[in-house]
């Protein structure tokens, strides 16, 4: 019978070089990005993985893969509505950092779904303001098109509610000015220069009645 290369332990089969057990450390340090001095270490806080943690390929140590997973699917977490510490909150925060941001999102470059969900001319609308605006276009017999167009603004994007096709112009409707909402609005402005964008807010949607 053969003997393993590395242990020197019999194998049972003869065309075998390694055993089972060298065959998969080897593999686990070509593979493992985390392998430090010949021996794997977690992604997030660094400690060595243990050998009964070690079954596989992995990349966090059993703690950090059991918040990592509570916090990409926290329908699986058994402390779901319970007290939980800050120390762990923190430890979420960290593992999840831009896991669904930006590009990542599933959602990115599809609009938000809608909030109050008014519809008009079988256009559901996003708020009562969007749909006191589109009356008064039509009111003026002004053509208008509703989110006809998203823009990519690199890490995010930006669908402005109206265009009128008349006069080449995007309107947004804006009841809340959140910071979020402004750093959109000024990258757009920045990026696509030739675009004209009207902003209306609550002193000039109740100009328009």
């Amino acid at each position: 019978m053969s003997k393993c290369i590395v242990c020197d332990k019999l194998l049972k089969n003869r065309y075998a070089l390694r055993c089972v057990q060298c065959y998969h450390e080897s593999k686990r340090g070509e593979n493992n990005s985390n392998w430090k001095g010949g021996k794997p270490h977690c992604k997030d806080c660094g400690k060595e993985i243990t050998r009964s943690s070690r079954k596989r390929i992995v990349k966090r140590c059993r703690h950090c893969a059991r918040i990592y997973q509570y916090a990409t699917r926290p329908e699986t977490n058994p402390m779901k509505g319970k007290i939980v510490s800050q120390k762990t909150r923190d430890k979420i925060k960290k593992s999840t950092v831009g896991i669904n941001k930006g590009r990542n999102n599933g959602m990115f470059g599809i609009p938000s779904p809608h909030g109050k969900r008014i519809k008009y001319k079988d256009i559901f609308f996003r708020s009562s303001w969007e749909v006191g605006y589109a009356m008064w276009l039509d009111k003026q017999g002004i053509k208008w098109l509703y989110e006809s167009k998203t823009f990519d603004l690199g890490n995010c994007t930006y669908t402005p509610d109206f265009y009128l096709p008349e006069t080449d112009t995007y309107v947004e409707i804006k009841g809340y000015w959140r910071d979020r909402s402004k750093l959109r609005f000024n990258l757009f402005k920045k990026l696509y220069t030739r675009c004209k964008i009207v902003l209306i807010m609550e002193k000039e949607y109740k100009c328009l009645k």
